[in-house]
C-alpha cells in the first residue's frame, strides 16, 4: 500500500507532496526519491503533479493534454513516454502500478493513499545526475567575499543566487539549486570534494574583492572529471549601483559560460565510443559541427542531427537545430530551395508542437522565416527566443540580423552589438560580425560593413557570405583595387557566382537593399 501527504514546512508557504520515498516540492520543482533529487524534464514533473493533485479521481488523456501539452496534438508514443519516464522517477513500474495505474480506456490515476505528513521537509542529498548519457551538470559555489567591507558579502551572495537562477534557465544543463547552493556556504569549498559530494560534472567557483571605488569579481569553471579549468574571466567595476552591477556580471558570467560548457561537453564525448552517443550527445556534436560553417561539416551534423530525432522524436533541441542547418545550407546555395524548405519547416513546426518553451524551437522557425523572406516572423520568433532566454547571445545576434535583413538597421546593430558584449568567444562569433556588416551594408555605412566583414572572414575564413559583403562595401565605397581582390577571394568558394542570382538570393526584403549588394558585386567585376 502507498502512503501520501501534502504539507506545508513551517514559515513557508512551499507546498510538499510525499508519498512512499517520494516527495515532490513544488515551488522548487523538485522530486526527491530516498532522500535523493532525482532530475526529469519539466513536463514528466507537471503530469506527475496533476496526476497528485487529482488523486481522488481519474484524468482522461484529454485532460493531461490540455494541462501539459495546452491542447496539442500529441502521439500516443508521446504520452506513453512521459508516463514512463513518471513512473520511473517514482521508483513505479507499468507491470507494478504502484503510484500511477492505467485505468483501461478511462486515462490513469494516481493511486497512492493520504495521510498525515511530517511538519517540516527532510533534508535531502542530491542524486549523482551524471550517468551514462546524461545532461552535464553544475553546482555554484557561493562567491566569497574576500574584501573588508561587509556591504559586499551581499554583493556577492545577490550575485551567487542571480548566476543559479540564470544557469538554470539553460534547458540543457542540469544545475543543483539555490537552496543546495547556500548550504555550502559555510563549508570549506574545496571543488573536488564538492563535486563528489553532489555528483557533478562542473564547477563554477568565484570572489568579490573591494579596494576604494572599485570592485573585482573573478570566476572560474572546473572540469570535475578532468581536473583542469575550463575557463576563468576577471570583471572590473566602479562601484556607483550595487544592483547594476550584480545583473551586469550574472548576464556576462552566463553568456560566457554557455559556450564554454558546450565546448568542454564536445570535448569530453570526443572521447568516448561513437557507438555510445545518445541523442542529448548526438545534438552537442551536431552544435559543434554547425559552428564550423564548412559544407561538410554541416552535413555531418544533419546526419548526426537525424540520429537524434530518431532515438527521441520529440526531442524540441535537436529539431529547432536541424530546421536551422536546413536553411542555413539554403542560403550557402549547397540544398535545392524546394524540398528542403519544406523539410526545415516541418522539423521547426515539431520542434515547437514538443517544446514552445526552447529557444531553440523559436530559432528554428525564425531561420526558415527569414529563408522566406518573412521579415516580422523571423523577427517575433527570434525575439520568443530572447525573451526565453535573454542571455542566449546567438539568438539575440540573430534577433539583430532579422532586424539587419528587414531593414531596421539601428534596431539590428543594438542587438548583435550586444550579442557580441555577452560572448565575445562565442562558437558563433565569426556570424555575428557577418551579421553586423548586414546591418551597416543596410544603414549603407559601407566603411563599417567592411570592417565587420574583415572581421568574420579573419574569424572564419571559409564562409562565402562574409567575403560577398566585405567584396561589395569595398567597391561601392570607392575601394576599387582592394574590391577586386576581395572578389577574388570570394570566386575561390563560390566559383560560378553571378551578380544577378545574388541580387535575387540575397535575403534583404526590401528590393533596392538587394540591388545594391548586386551593384557593389557588380563594380567589383563579378559578371551580370
Amino acid at each position: 500500500m502507498s502512503f501520501a501527504s501534502f504539507f506545508v514546512p513551517k514559515g513557508s508557504d512551499r507546498l510538499i507532496i510525499t508519498f512512499e520515498d517520494c516527495q515532490l516540492d513544488i515551488d522548487r520543482r523538485e522530486i526527491r526519491r530516498g532522500g535523493q533529487v532525482v532530475t526529469v524534464q519539466p513536463q514528466v514533473f507537471d503530469l506527475i503533479v496533476l496526476l497528485a493533485e487529482n488523486r481522488e479521481r481519474v484524468v482522461t488523456k484529454d485532460e493531461l493534454v490540455d494541462g501539459i501539452w495546452e491542447g496539442r496534438a500529441i502521439s500516443d508514443g508521446t504520452m506513453n513516454a512521459r508516463l514512463a519516464a513518471a513512473r520511473k522517477a517514482l521508483g513505479d513500474t507499468g507491470e507494478a502500478q504502484a503510484v500511477i495505474r492505467t485505468i483501461p480506456r478511462k486515462g490513469f490515476r494516481f493511486v497512492a493513499e493520504v495521510t498525515e505528513g511530517a511538519d517540516d521537509a527532510p533534508t535531502a542529498e542530491v542524486a549523482k545526475p551524471n550517468g551514462s548519457g546524461g545532461r552535464p551538470s553544475l553546482t555554484v559555489l557561493p562567491f566569497t567575499n574576500q574584501g573588508a567591507d561587509p556591504d559586499h558579502e551581499f554583493l556577492a551572495d545577490g550575485l551567487t543566487e542571480d548566476v543559479v537562477t540564470a544557469l538554470s534557465k539553460l534547458r540543457d544543463f542540469f544545475v543543483t539549486d539555490r537552496s543546495t547552493t547556500f548550504a555550502l556556504k559555510d563549508e570549506a569549498q574545496d571543488a573536488r570534494a564538492v563535486a563528489e559530494k553532489m555528483g557533478v560534472r562542473y564547477i563554477l567557483q568565484g570572489s568579490v574583492r573591494s579596494a576604494g571605488s572599485r570592485i573585482r569579481v573573478t570566476a572560474s569553471l572546473i572540469d570535475t572529471e578532468t581536473r583542469s579549468q575550463l575557463w576563468s574571466e576577471r570583471y572590473d567595476r566602479d562601484v556607483t549601483d550595487i544592483f547594476e552591477i550584480q545583473d551586469e556580471l550574472a548576464a556576462s558570467l552566463v553568456a560566457h559560460l554557455s559556450p564554454e560548457l558546450y565546448a568542454a561537453e564536445h570535448a569530453r564525448l570526443k572521447r568516448r565510443h561513437p557507438k555510445s552517443l545518445d541523442a542529448w550527445e548526438c545534438f552537442v556534436n551536431a552544435l559543434h559541427l554547425y559552428g564550423k560553417q564548412s559544407q561538410d561539416s554541416s552535413t555531418e551534423a544533419i546526419a548526426l542531427l537525424e540520429q537524434a530525432i530518431e532515438i527521441d522524436p520529440d526531442y524540441s533541441q535537436a529539431l529547432g537545430l536541424y530546421a536551422v542547418i536546413l536553411a542555413w545550407r539554403i542560403i550557402q546555395h549547397w540544398e535545392p530551395m524546394e524540398p528542403t524548405i519544406t523539410r526545415a519547416r516541418e522539423a521547426s513546426d515539431r520542434a515547437l508542437l514538443a517544446d514552445t518553451n526552447d529557444p531553440w524551437a523559436s530559432i528554428g522557425r525564425g531561420y526558415v522565416s527569414i529563408v522566406a523572406r518573412d521579415g516580422d516572423a523571423a523577427i517575433m520568433n527570434y525575439g520568443h527566443a530572447v525573451d526565453l532566454s535573454p542571455n542566449f547571445a546567438y539568438a539575440r545576434a540573430l534577433l539583430g540580423n532579422a532586424n539587419g535583413y528587414a531593414g531596421n538597421a539601428e534596431f539590428a546593430r543594438r542587438d548583435i552589438k550586444k550579442a557580441i558584449a555577452l560572448s565575445p568567444r562565442d562558437t558563433f562569433i565569426d556570424k555575428f560580425y557577418l551579421y553586423l556588416s548586414i546591418a551597416e551594408f543596410q544603414a549603407a555605412d559601407y566603411a563599417a560593413c567592411a570592417a565587420a566583414a574583415e572581421k568574420a572572414i579573419q574569424l572564419k575564413p571559409a564562409h562565402p557570405s562574409s567575403h560577398l559583403f566585405f567584396t561589395a562595401s569595398l567597391a561601392l565605397a570607392g575601394k576599387q583595387t582592394l574590391a577586386e581582390q576581395a572578389l577574388a577571394a570570394f570566386l575561390k568558394l563560390v566559383p560560378h557566382a553571378r551578380a544577378s542570382e545574388i541580387e535575387r538570393t540575397v535575403l534583404y526584403y526590401q528590393a533596392e537593399d538587394r540591388a545594391r549588394v548586386g551593384e557593389g558585386m557588380k563594380k567589383a567585376g563579378l559578371p551580370e
